[in-house]
């Protein structure tokens, strides 16, 4: 009976070891499933992506390239969750060769392969970011130099306006009214385009057709500027005043001294008008 008792204790433990060692093996089958369908998920997002980035062409519109910004950042946030996919799949890689795996060579290969077809995505991400901020940078560039070229032609319009008008009250103030009303002053704008011109430089150094673009369409006559500068020192010069419309009043404090004058000569001369009947 003693014999009997310890064979039969002795079977149960081998059938315990057996029944631990075929659960383990089932669990690294379910965990080799798991790593091998979810590379074959991770391959085919990255092969879908791998094409749209292709079709990703930065256009010479502003608006198609904002457009192509937010699909990208639509993409990089799907980027971020199957990092995550990227990540159990080598920590079930990892876990398998660990209780050496009898498909461990397999499990290398496919997780190299997974391995190095999200690192070329990855870069191909981020080279598609740097391109499409530069076309967004490029186009905005344009925009500037269209916008500063257009301020300047507006404001000497203005400025050469002035000279029609005569140097009495009316005169003055409309003048004043003018050159308040224009904002910054003509004389920073060299500022301006100094600036643009560097940015120039560096886009023409990425981007050699844009930098020749930008000689041909978006640069101005240096005289223009200077043109304006000195219509607006000319225009403030009439009005002998600041170009600052706060002191305006101070500037024509002495017009109403100059309005009686004009009365009073009007009266010696017999005429009427509005300030002698005042």
């Amino acid at each position: 009976v003693v014999e009997r008792l310890s064979s039969i204790d002795h079977r149960y433990k081998e059938l315990l070891e057996l029944a631990k060692l075929r659960k383990q093996r089932l669990l690294d089958a379910l965990s080799l499933y798991k790593l091998l369908s979810e590379s074959d998920g991770v391959e085919q997002w990255i092969g879908e992506k791998d094409r749209m980035l292709q079709t990703m062409v930065p256009a010479k519109d502003i608006e198609d390239v904002e457009i192509m910004k937010h699909r990208y950042d639509g993409f990089e946030k799907e980027m971020n969750a199957n990092a995550s996919r990227v990540a159990v799949v080598n920590q079930l890689a990892r876990q398998l060769l660990h209780v050496e795996h009898p498909n461990s060579e397999q499990i290398v290969a496919r997780q190299n392969q997974l391995n190095h077809e999200w690192a070329d995505l990855r870069e191909k991400a981020e080279a598609k970011r740097d391109e499409l901020n530069s076309a967004h940078g490029v186009q905005t560039f344009h925009i500037e130099c269209r916008e500063t070229l257009s301020w300047i032609e507006d404001k000497k319009r203005i400025l050469q306006s002035t000279d029609s008008l005569e140097m009495d009250l009316t005169g003055i103030m409309t003048l004043q009214r003018r050159l308040s009303g224009m904002g910054t002053r003509p004389g920073s704008y060299p500022s301006k385009m100094d600036s643009l011109e560097q940015e120039a430089d560096s886009i023409g150094a990425e981007h050699p057709d844009e930098g020749s673009h930008y000689q041909r369409e978006n640069t101005t006559d240096p005289t223009d500027m200077g043109t304006a500068n000195t219509d607006a020192e000319r225009a403030r010069f009439k009005v002998g005043g600041s170009w600052r419309p706060a002191q305006v009043p101070a500037r024509l404090g002495s017009f109403p001294g100059m309005v009686d004058q004009d009365a009073d000569r009007c009266c010696l001369r017999g005429h009427s008008c509005i300030t002698c009947r005042g």
